[in-house]
């Protein structure tokens, strides 16, 4: 077997393990000479080993074999490269002769395998050899938990988060690849304040804690709800300034984070330095601004509070109530994030007996906090109500409350068959800090929140996760119902061969497999050809991303009949792979094959009355070739192939036969029992006195 793998390396890894060969070769003769040569391995790998201990980049996968069991490693690491890396690499020299071996197939300078390697993010893909006997059934197994859940690992096909087992036959090169395809989580803690007159915006943030984050990306709009331009890209630090605006128009900011993958993070809120809110009357309207400002206060501030001066006397009017060294009022004031309890006093003027309105947009509130709308007969929730209608001449309130005031969002997580233990579903609030519960038996779950916006999402090991946005403000009850991931494949027929093959044919193996579940899913199809006592044909082949109720067609390497197989019967199972599948009593399907000799036989009744030779069949062939040919009479009859230079290759038949319609086979072997070359060659008849010649093409 070793001899075997050394064919397939490149020329210096064959070279290395030829010298590999010699040594133990050279040194197995005496037990004292092993423990030496065990000894300078041990030597060896100390020598080259300089990871820690405990790397936080390696995951481990255990390879089995004729008995024998390696723990490899691959892994993703930003300082890694494709070949050998002293301090990251760990070298692993193969063992005598003939034993299971496995490794990745890196370059390093003394040996040809490596038990470890990293990856930089650029090239994640690792072969994979294993050496062992040849139809020997082998594994490779590791966790689901130590796989990273950003991104996708693949091992031919196979989710490496999905299943945790592959089986294969031994001497095979697989591959595991990683992509990255999770979104970062998005910056936190925005905060935007206007400066320089309202000409410029300063926002700042905290970054996510995620390894391969890599830069901020900044959106600015001039409306509420679309994303606008990207103003600022590749920003690393935790703050920016937007400069070149005007003053008096409200911006809106999105931040995203970009990994290294160059995956984006989803939206954060629009953030924004004022909360506009449109009061009308006397079929006038103004966009008056409240809000909050780290750099702001309770009283006048130049650059960032607006004065409005009053209209005529008798017209519509409304502002905030705030002393101003010129002007009695103000459509704009902030008020410091610090304070725990901010009060607005909005003054409208109007005529007596006029019923006014104020409008604003919930999804402009920031997601702390309680903002109430007060009028003297008005207490009204800012989060789920958007419009207040009064009569003119009133004073209103608007009140900011930071509060940390904790909520119980509880309820219960259903899982669609019905288990009788429901527990293990995982809630989380996103948003909120460490608001994480796991249900018990009877699926249900709290969580402690403070007052906001919140997604609730639920997922659970096998079933598809689900997700709802709340709003809190008071203790709330959510149910959900997770619907079970149903992975189910199986072995529907078997298209070919037939039922009876001919012996030193070559015939094609197809299976026909379905998805009885309702996700997609990649796994192997095994065949296998066999007597009670013996298989005498094995092969696996990968079916990927098969989706839900869909069939399809797996062809297999052909099966070369045996020569000494006619008359026998064989069994012919084809078994699905899948480790998570939910039904196995469809995962195998099975049908008996005859195995005929070719021989030469009569194939009709009545005498020919003329001598006869037709043409070979097939033509062009493959395998054995079938000669038909008729006798009148009683007659010596000989049959011989030559080949395209009149060279004769072999005598089929030398005898007398009876009359009768009559079939030769030849095996396609010269006179020395070795296959022919492919090409073309020529069949005569001798009989009769009479010569008969045709040509026939032999294919690879």
């Amino acid at each position: 077997m070793r001899e075997i793998m050394a064919q397939n390396l490149p020329v210096p890894h064959r070279k290395k393990r030829d010298m590999f060969k010699k040594i133990n070769r050279k040194n197995v003769r005496s037990s004292g000479n092993r423990v030496i040569l065990v000894a300078i391995f041990i030597v060896s790998l100390l020598l080259y080993v300089n990871v820690e201990s405990a790397p936080t980049w390696s995951i481990p996968i255990t390879v089995k074999g004729d008995g024998t069991s390696y723990t490899l490693y691959f892994a993703v690491d930003t300082g890694a490269t494709d070949g050998y890396n002293s301090g990251k690499d760990e070298p692993h020299p193969p063992g005598p002769p003939g034993a299971f071996d496995a490794y990745f197939y890196i370059v390093h300078p003394d040996f040809p395998c490596l038990t470890k390697d990293a990856r930089a993010p650029a090239s994640n893909s690792w072969t994979l050899v294993t050496a062992n006997a040849i139809g020997k059934t082998d594994s490779i197994t590791w966790s689901l938990a130590n796989i990273s859940n950003e991104g996708t690992f693949t091992l031919n096909g196979i989710n490496m988060s999905v299943e945790s087992v592959a089986v294969y036959e031994g001497n095979i090169t697989k591959t595991i690849t990683y992509t990255d395809t999770t979104p970062p989580s998005a910056p936190t803690n925005i905060s935007v304040s206007r400066t320089g007159g309202g000409t410029q915006s300063i926002l700042t943030w905290t970054n996510p804690a995620q390894l391969d984050f890599a830069h901020i990306r900044i959106y600015r709009s001039t409306t509420l709800g679309q994303l606008g331009s990207l103003v600022h890209d590749n920003v690393t630090g935790t703050t920016k300034t937007d400069t070149g605006l005007t003053s008096g128009v409200t911006y809106w900011y999105t931040l995203r984070s970009v990994d290294l993958s160059s995956n984006e993070s989803k939206n954060t809120d629009q953030h924004s330095a004022s909360i506009p809110i449109v009061v009308k009357g006397d079929g006038t309207s103004y966009t008056l601004y409240f809000g909050t400002d780290p750099n702001a206060t309770n009283s006048y501030d130049s650059g960032i509070d607006e004065p409005h001066p009053p209209g005529p006397p008798g017209a519509f009017d409304s502002y905030f109530y705030i002393v101003h060294p010129d002007f009695p009022c103000l459509t704009k004031d902030m008020r410091s994030v610090s304070d725990t309890l901010i009060i607005w006093t909005l003054v409208t003027t109007n005529a007596i007996g006029k019923t006014d309105s104020i409008k604003w947009s919930p999804s402009n509130l920031p997601t702390e906090g309680t903002f109430t709308f007060d009028t003297t007969t008005l207490k009204l929730n800012m989060r789920t109500d958007s419009v207040a209608m009064y009569i003119g001449n009133q004073t209103l309130y608007i009140r900011y409350r930071l509060t940390s005031t904790q909520y119980t969002v509880s309820g219960k997580v259903g899982l669609s068959n019905n288990p009788s233990d429901s527990s293990g579903s995982i809630v989380v609030a996103t948003g909120a800090d460490t608001a994480l519960d796991i249900t018990d038996r009877h699926g249900a779950y709290s969580l402690n929140v403070k007052g906001g916006t919140y997604k609730i999402n639920v997922t659970h090991t096998d079933y598809y996760s689900k997700d709802t946005t709340v709003v809190i403000s008071s203790n709330t009850a959510i149910n959900l119902t997770l619907t079970r991931i149903l992975k189910d494949v199986g072995a529907v027929a078997i298209v070919a061969p037939p039922d009876t093959v001919y012996t030193d044919s070559t015939v094609n193996v197809v299976a026909k497999v379905a998805n009885f579940g309702n996700t997609g899913v990649s796994f192997n199809v095994y065949c296998d050809i066999h007597t009670i006592y013996q298989s005498v044909y094995a092969d696996t082949q990968g079916v990927v991303d098969l989706s839900p109720g869909d069939t399809v067609k797996v062809s297999f390497r052909s099966w070369c009949v045996p020569s000494a197989a006619g008359g026998t019967t064989f069994t012919m199972d084809v078994k699905t792979l899948l480790v998570s599948d939910v039904a196995a009593s469809n995962d195998t399907t099975s049908k008996k094959i005859f195995v005929q000799s070719y021989r030469v036989e009569e194939v009709g009744y009545s005498i020919p009355t003329t001598y006869l030779l037709l043409q070979s069949v097939p033509n062009p062939a493959t395998g054995a070739v079938r000669i038909h040919y008729a006798i009148p009479e009683k007659s010596r009859v000989k049959i011989k192939v030559y080949d395209i230079t009149g060279k004769i290759v072999t005598t089929i038949k030398d005898g007398v036969e009876e009359s009768g319609y009559k079939v030769a086979v030849w095996d396609m072997k010269d006179a020395k029992g070795e296959k022919v070359q492919f090409g073309v060659y020529f069949y005569r008849l001798e009989i009769g006195g009479l010569t008969f010649n045709k040509k026939m093409v032999i294919l690879k």
